[in-house]
């Protein structure tokens, strides 16, 4: 019994191993890339909330699934909320009037810089971050999970209060433990630079509190984590707005609650983030995890769904997983949408896809691949309302508007896009501009970055001002045109000198040619060697000269000499390929002959053997019934013995007349009477067997 339990337990393993297997292929490609930098959700906002974009002095308007990065600032005007999702278990929420920096964004690593206001952190599942919420007098470290309230006023003292868990305080004094309850209230005495702090019982819960509880109940009762892995957040607000189905290739897949016509990457804009360049926004309250993780495929019974992958596998945030492609074409270089297309367009990932990433420091050129078809390789592209088109000036702004799909046989003219983009982006694109920052503000942002910057080490973002970011881009387009253009004016000169050549050695044959016959005219007229250099001579020159002139062109180390023989060798290598592709069709139409040959003689052989087999155990009606029709065979095929003339030799005979024929016709049915007495008296041979009769029966029955 414990071997037939250990023996079914090996074997359920070993079938959940490979189910796994089948599972993980499936998103391979998603994890292709190194992983980027941390990336926040504000996933909730409030009334007036703005973010700051590094140092860029202007303050954005916020919305919901807006990305965060390290170096970005946060602020929630008079009677306003927002809240920023760090990764699926911590969370940080802002009140009124308060301002939140971003100082470290990494994997299982936050922190945050409270300027001013109220906030509260709390992680509800899992302590594996380490998270470290500082004030202009004291960091906060949580050491457990739980919920956490810090409020900076505004004459600089900070209260700091435990309402779940435990937490360590620490400044410039020392460190103090705070448990469950109590609440420490730090100031900074001004005359020596120290710092006092106070530890006392924890005030009562008021709106704030309780709002933060419920909201934390509400994120705990999402079944939506049960379905993805721990690497992807903002996946709670999915059951509202969808449903998990089952589907047998690929498991449990998300369906949206959307109207006809729907399709994914059509509703939001396209935004420029820092490192990550060009990046999905969403306008549905849902679409964070889907755009950022997974992938999207369109089922024939529940429309799009989204697949978050496997649970257990490894996934990092992408700004978007679809393919970008060119579309169209304009002449010259223009600011804001570079060189090459008119149009961009892209198209929603499935499973199996291959990712193209474009943003990072190896993605920083752009590549034109014309050897994808891009309706073949990308399924997304043969479902309708898969492909997005939009025009190249609307996309550097981050507009959506005019919008459309493309038909299979324009997709063929489409060319897929690897690396970076070739289109600038506009100040739009970082967003719609609510408010500039005052001088004062950018002094205190300045000398908090430096301060900051100090006691630093992970790895941030290279936040540079977004006019050196244009700059740099546009130059790289700029450098690509040009060499485009230079490679296709270097092809189009050596077609031209090829051409040349071609035409100058063709003159030079004819020449040569007319220059022989001439000779040897006059060799055959005048009977000596023509050594004369007229105007025959004169082409035969012009001949040897072409003949030079292409040799050294094809010796000299040129550029034109050098891109025809790398289209040469190109032009070979597509050639040998065909010939390859041609041999193996043939070979493989070969094999099926010969095999199917091999079948037809084995059935053969096979009705054959059945046959001899039921003949040797029939009975014997059936034997002596194949004995008379074997007697009746012999008696209507009388045997030519000479005297009868076949058919072939008697219409191939001129016409005997009438009394030879008679004579004929009568020493035929004498024949024939002698061969059916002969047949009575012999027995029938089998068919199959041996028809060698004894010498006197044979004797007896020829004529």
């Amino acid at each position: 019994m414990r071997t037939f339990a250990k023996a079914f337990s090996f074997r359920l393993f070993l079938s959940v191993a490979l189910a796994g297997m089948v599972y993980l292929p499936l998103w391979a490609n998603d994890s292709d890339t190194d992983p980027g930098l941390g990336v926040a959700r504000l996933s909730l906002t409030n009334g007036d909330v703005t973010v700051q974009r590094g140092n860029s002095g202007d303050w954005i308007e916020a919305q919901v699934n807006t990305p965060l990065v390290a170096g970005d600032t946060i602020a929630v005007g008079p009677s306003s909320r927002a809240e920023v999702q760090l990764d699926h278990s911590n969370l940080l929420r802002l009140g009124e009037n308060s301002e939140v920096y971003l100082a470290e964004l990494e994997n299982k690593s936050f922190k945050i810089e409270v300027a001013r206001g109220l906030v509260t952190y709390a992680e509800l599942r899992g302590g594996e971050a380490d998270v470290d919420i500082e004030t202009p007098d004291a960091s906060l470290r949580p050491m457990k999970n739980g919920s956490y309230r810090v409020q900076v006023f505004e004459n600089g003292e900070t209260e700091i209060t435990v309402r779940k868990g435990k937490a360590e305080v620490i400044s410039r004094q020392g460190s103090e433990l705070l448990k469950q309850g109590q609440s420490m209230l730090v100031r900074a005495n001004p005359a020596d630079g120290s710092v006092e702090f106070q530890v006392a019982k924890a005030s009562s819960r008021d709106d704030w509190d309780r709002w933060n509880e419920q909201r934390d109940k509400q994120l705990k009762q999402s079944a939506s984590y049960h379905r993805v892995s721990r690497d992807i957040y903002g996946v709670e607000v999915l059951d509202a707005h969808g449903r998990w189905v089952y589907v047998p290739r690929y498991g449990y897949a998300w369906s949206p609650y959307v109207r006809s016509g729907w399709a994914p990457y059509r509703h939001g804009r396209w935004a420029w983030l820092d490192y990550y360049g060009w990046t999905w926004v969403s306008y549905e309250p849902w679409g964070w995890a889907p755009y950022h993780y997974g992938r999207w495929s369109h089922h024939a019974s529940f429309g799009w769904v989204w697949y978050p992958g496997h649970r257990h596998a490894r996934h990092h945030w992408r700004p978007a997983l679809v393919a970008f492609f060119g579309y169209g074409s304009h002449s010259g270089f223009r600011f804001g949408v570079g060189f090459g297309y008119g149009h961009i367009g892209w198209i929603p990932l499935g499973p199996r896809d291959p990712y193209y990433p474009w943003y990072g420091r190896r993605h920083r050129r752009t590549h034109v691949n014309i050897n994808i078809n891009i309706y073949n390789v990308y399924q997304n592209a043969r479902v309708r309302g898969g492909v997005t088109l939009l025009d190249a000036r609307d996309f550097s702004r981050g507009r959506l508007r005019n919008v459309r799909s493309l038909r299979e046989a324009e997709l063929h003219r489409a060319r897929l896009i690897h690396g970076q983009l070739p289109v600038v982006p506009e100040r739009a694109a970082l967003g719609r501009v609510a408010r500039h920052s005052r001088r004062g503000e950018r002094r205190l942002q300045a000398a908090r970055q430096a301060r900051l910057d100090a006691r630093r080490n992970g790895r941030q973002a290279q936040r540079l001002p977004f006019e050196q970011q244009q700059e740099r881009i546009a130059a790289r387009l700029r450098a690509g045109s040009t060499a485009a253009g230079g490679s296709r004016r270097t092809a189009s000169a050596a077609g031209e000198s090829r051409g040349r050549q071609l035409r100058e050695n063709s003159a030079g044959v004819r020449m040569a040619r007319v220059q022989n016959s001439f000779t040897g005219r006059s060799r055959a007229a005048a009977g000596v060697v023509n050594n004369s250099q007229g105007t025959s001579g004169r082409y035969w020159q012009r001949f040897e000269s072409s003949e030079r002139n292409a040799e050294r062109a094809r010796r000299s180390p040129s550029a034109d000499s050098r891109a025809h023989r790398a289209t040469t060798r190109q032009e070979e290598r597509r050639r040998s390929t065909r010939r390859a592709d041609r041999g193996s069709s043939i070979q493989q139409e070969e094999r099926r002959r010969s095999t199917r040959q091999e079948d037809r003689r084995g059935s053969i052989q096979q009705e054959e053997r059945s046959r001899s087999t039921r003949r040797s155990f029939s009975p014997n009606g059936s034997r002596a019934t194949s004995e008379r029709s074997n007697r009746n065979r012999r008696v209507s095929r009388p045997r030519n013995n000479g005297s009868t003339p076949s058919a072939r030799s008697t219409r191939q005979a001129p016409r005997a007349p009438a009394r030879v024929q008679s004579g004929q016709r009568r020493e035929a049915s004498r024949s024939a009477v002698r061969g059916t007495a002969g047949n009575k008296r012999s027995k029938a041979t089998p068919r199959g067997r041996s028809e060698a009769r004894p010498k006197a029966r044979a004797g007896r029955e020829r004529p």
